[in-house]
């Protein structure tokens, strides 16, 4: 809990509440786990064999109920307001099997009343909601005059009152006023937009009978918020029409972001699930244990929570369809105001609070936040910090979901990507910051995680041919599975003084580059730097690439086949280049076995490499991928350097090198190394002009 905007505390500006967690012995070690018990292996009795769990945790599992507390919503201009200050904030709720109709707009309205989340300014009033007995919320969008680039050619809309697809031309989103929907399509989906199909939509009531569970819901709901056009890709993009699709994924930043409201789907594995509470109960009920009874004017007992989670700091989530998916990730990170549809439970997610269906938190006293509900509002107000750590948290989130066609990587990205872009000014390629570009090229694996090649092809934006092509493997995009980058690329070498940097805990992973990429453009044919921060210019003319540099120094490479190159797929850049010897090993835990099997994440196998001199002796070290087998991962290897790290009183100063493989004189990224510094200048190097795929 934290004051509101214009509260100040005496004291502390935030207080914590914990819900209770369990953590105990097992009197029998074969007994069988319960669901929602989490097995912990690396403590307990010294009798227990290694490997086996000697305790089981709990968390988040039961909250305090109060049955003579206040548990409705009160408003924020209540008359009833004030006598919250004897209810308990945070007070138990029991959740009705059906959701009660009146809370999302509740919610909605308080949010629009008391937070500011966000450009267009509402504000709210009441009339009558359509065939509801409660007052609801109808919203009249100020026409505002903000920055230029709002505008969408063509946009679409269901209308929840006449069931049928409208059409905006020329549409200002600061003008309107509708709900999006964030879903898992699986294969169920009833109906999508087509070029045959979108006229006979267009007609009144051409949608009743014809929608999945989920997509009806929605509707339902959004009339029920007394907001009358509903976003829904499906519906709203023809997806049998390339040009309509390209235009409107590139529009999906202003969608969700402009949008009044984002309804999420979270629990459904497919479109004809629906919302739970909607068209369905939840069926999980909760448990009342009354506590000894004590003086205290306010007996209180413990409710059983509907979400336990496997940690602290687990999110309520985890084990969702619709957490799990790629295209789901952009939609839920750029709306400003979530309802959020789990199995059991509804909850209220925007950029000032976060409330659950089953507690009192929803409150005009104070600000509270659900800590399983990450904000990143003050991240994205905060340019320090929308690189590191922002940028790198939305990546390596990113990158772990999954994708049912490979190739829609980067379109199911471009909406944040986008958004960064219209924050911070920078551009992008191929995923990776241009501003920081030389620095982003040290991104790596995850540590608990392995890497492989992703298979799909795709159309680069900016490509001179819509050809389509593989992902390059010097980008994050180009790989499947979750990414980290190492590098703190939000910092120059020339901002942080390296007496300062040796004190900091964050030095050690902040990389001066010491290359200058180039990626090749046609018509004309030509070579392009793809950053213009990070070197001084004195610097360049030693690391400057030229067309005739890549004839004289690739002679593979002709000039027929330079103007067949794709447009910014290669890059071509000066570095010195080392063989080095690598040899595999096993990563262990204390148990001896291997990889980390911690409760609240299940961990792969994991193997890592070992950078040996001429002598045998290990001067660096990476973790390996699944791009090469474990048994070829002995023996030579090529490896490049890309940066050089700060040195610091903790760590010995390294250089972060790219393991390559070449074909011809196209060489791919296999892997980032991280080698003493001194061993690497004592090996033996040769300087090579680079064309990296």
């Amino acid at each position: 809990m934290s004051p509101k905007d214009d509260v100040t505390w005496q004291g502390k500006q935030h207080y914590v509440l914990e819900r209770l967690s369990l953590c105990w012995h097992r009197a029998d070690i074969s007994e069988a786990f319960f669901p929602g018990m989490i097995p912990i292996t690396y403590a307990g009795p010294n009798d227990i064999p290694k490997g086996v769990a000697s305790k089981v945790r709990l968390t988040n599992c039961f909250q305090t109920y109060n049955k003579e507390a206040r548990a409705e919503f009160i408003g924020p201009d209540s008359p009833e307001a004030r006598e919250q200050l004897g209810s308990v904030i945070f007070n138990g709720k029991i959740r009705p099997p059906m959701l009660d109709s009146a809370l999302p707009c509740k919610w909605l309205q308080h949010c629009l009343a008391e937070h500011k989340c966000g450009l267009p300014k509402e504000s709210p009033s009441s009339t009558e909601a359509l065939g509801s007995e409660h007052k609801s919320v109808a919203y009249s969008v100020n026409k505002l005059h903000e920055k230029p680039g709002d505008e969408v050619s063509k946009l679409r809309f269901i209308d929840v009152t006449q069931h049928n697809i409208v059409e905006f031309r020329e549409s200002d989103l600061l003008y309107q006023s509708f709900a999006a929907l964030s879903y898992v399509w699986g294969r169920a989906q009833r109906l999508i937009l087509r070029e045959n199909n979108i006229a006979e939509l267009k007609q009144p009531q051409s949608l009743v009978g014809k929608l999945a569970k989920t997509i009806v819901d929605a509707i339902q709901l959004t009339r029920l918020l007394n907001v009358q056009y509903l976003w829904v890709d499906s519906l709203c993009i023809i997806q049998d029409n390339h040009t309509d699709q390209s235009i409107q994924i590139d529009n999906m930043s202003k969608i969700y972001a402009r949008a009044l409201v984002t309804i999420i789907a979270a629990s459904g594995e497919h479109a004809n699930v629906g919302l739970a509470g909607i068209s369905y109960p939840r069926t999980k009920h909760q448990v009342e244990v009354p506590l000894p009874e004590t003086e205290s004017d306010n007996p209180s007992s413990l409710l059983t929570t509907l979400n336990p989670t496997p940690s602290g700091f687990a999110s309520w989530l985890i084990g969702c369809p619709w957490a799990s998916r790629g295209w789901t990730f952009q939609e839920d990170e750029l709306s400003r105001r979530k309802i959020i549809f789990a199995e059991q439970q509804v909850f209220w997610s925007c950029n000032k609070v976060q409330w659950a269906e089953e507690t009192a938190m929803d409150t005009s006293l104070t600000m509270s936040t659900i800590a399983a509900f990450p904000l990143t509002a003050d991240l994205r107000e905060d340019p320090n910090r929308l690189w590191n750590p922002y940028f790198k948290f939305l990546v390596a989130q990113y990158s772990g979901r999954c994708l049912t066609n490979a190739g829609d990587a980067m379109d199911a990205f471009s909406a944040i990507l986008q958004q960064h872009k219209s924050l911070t000014g920078s551009d992008f390629l191929w995923g990776m910051p241009t501003a920081y570009f030389e620095s982003s090229l040290c991104w790596g694996r995850f540590e608990y995680t392995t890497l492989k090649r992703r298979p799909g092809l795709t159309t680069h934006p900016v490509a001179s041919s819509k050809r389509r092509v593989p992902f390059p493997s010097w980008s994050w995009l180009g790989w499947e599975g979750r990414v980290a980058f190492e590098a703190s690329f939000p910092f120059q070498w020339d901002d942080i003084p390296e007496e300062e940097a040796n004190s900091t805990k964050e030095a050690r992973i902040v990389s001066k580059s010491e290359i200058e990429c180039y990626t090749l453009r046609q018509s004309p044919l030509r070579l392009k730097r793809v950053s213009m921060s990070g070197l001084s210019m004195t610097a360049t003319s030693t690391l400057s690439v030229s067309l005739e540099n890549i004839l004289m120094e690739l002679p593979a490479m002709t000039v027929e086949q330079l103007r067949d190159t794709p447009d910014e797929h290669y890059l071509y850049f000066w570095t010195d280049q080392a063989f080095l010897t690598t040899e595999l090993y096993q990563i262990l835990d204390q148990d001896g076995r291997n990889g980390v099997h911690a409760e609240w994440y299940p961990m792969p196998e994991r193997y890592g490499k070992n950078i040996l001199n001429e002598e045998g002796r290990k001067i660096g070290h990476c973790l390996a991928t699944e791009q090469q087998p474990i048994t070829s991962m002995n023996g030579a290897s090529t490896f490049i350097l890309i940066a050089s790290q700060v040195s610091t009183n903790r760590y010995e100063k390294q250089v972060i090198a790219m393991e390559l493989e070449f074909r011809g004189n196209v060489s791919s990224r296999v892997n980032i190394a991280y080698i003493n510094e001194s061993d690497w200048n004592s090996a033996v190097r040769e300087r090579k002009l680079i064309c990296l795929n």
